[in-house]
């Protein structure tokens, strides 16, 4: 599993932003997205399509999805973004 540049700058980003809402938040945040993205790893095909060949998955108790793909053959997870489940989840595709 490997993820983008941009989806560490997201999460590091998201726990900053939540650091400063409560301390101690953006820790709870980053235990959700690690167990999320380790349930990715033991099971990639978990979450359906949603766009072209991207899926989402839906983290728990934080309202952020991971945008992730898969590539064959070998199954690999490359992570492409975290963005907030009320953005437009194409909206990372927009960076440069």
């Amino acid at each position: 599993m490997s993820l983008l540049p941009e989806a560490k700058i997201d999460i590091k980003e998201i726990i900053e932003w939540y650091n400063e809402e409560k301390s101690g938040l953006g820790t709870k945040f980053y235990s959700s997205i690690k167990s999320s993205l380790s349930i990715l790893k033991k099971n990639p095909y978990l979450y359906q399509i949603q766009y072209l060949d991207i899926r989402n998955a839906l983290l728990r108790k934080f309202p952020y999805q991971i945008h992730y793909q898969i590539i064959e053959p070998k199954t690999s997870i490359i992570v492409l973004a975290v963005t907030h489940t009320s953005r437009n989840p194409t909206i990372w595709k927009m960076r440069k």
